[in-house]
């Protein structure tokens, strides 16, 4: 069967594949805008979190970081500065769990100085002495900052004088 696609055949065929063609680049162009405003309010959001934690607002800043986008490419960062923002409310055991998140996201922080000491740390206030102790001194593997190594030294020294002596 062979059809002859002169006149208007071929024009409605034409016409047709021309029209599909344009509502489907309107749909591509329309669902393309709408991620690009999604990740700009996401990265919006992100910054007053930032800014939050600089002003030491710490459970707002929380509670910002807990409406970002989990998906984002991010997500071990935003899962660490929950953690940091956990432990400076106070709330250490979600402090941990966020770190912990973390590090099984992005595996390389544990050659990261100031996340083993903050987790070390929120270890230590969680009383879990023996991991902190872990975290601890593997931050001094990579001493950075000089003021961190001073902080990690000083809580060495805490369990070391208050701990090891109950053992």
């Amino acid at each position: 069967m062979n059809l002859p696609l002169e006149g208007k055949i071929r024009n409605f065929i034409f016409a047709a594949v021309l029209g599909l063609t344009l509502i489907s680049l309107l749909i591509a162009f329309s669902i393309g805008r709408e991620q690009d405003r999604a990740y700009r309010d996401n990265y919006d959001q992100y910054q007053q979190a930032v800014t939050m934690m600089g002003e030491q607002k710490y459970a707002q800043a929380l509670q910002t970081f807990r409406g970002l986008d989990a998906d984002s490419q991010a997500s071990y960062q935003i899962q660490y500065m929950e953690g940091f923002c956990a432990g400076q409310s106070g709330d250490y055991a979600a402090a941990a769990q966020y770190m912990q998140q973390a590090r099984e996201t992005r595996p390389a922080l544990l050659r990261d100085q100031s996340y083993l000491q903050r987790y070390g740390v929120i270890l230590y206030k969680l009383g879990e002495y023996e991991r902190a102790e872990l975290y601890l001194r593997e931050s001094l593997k990579y001493p950075e900052d000089a003021v961190v190594t001073e902080e990690v030294h000083y809580y060495l020294a805490e369990i070391d004088k208050n701990f090891r002596s109950r053992r």
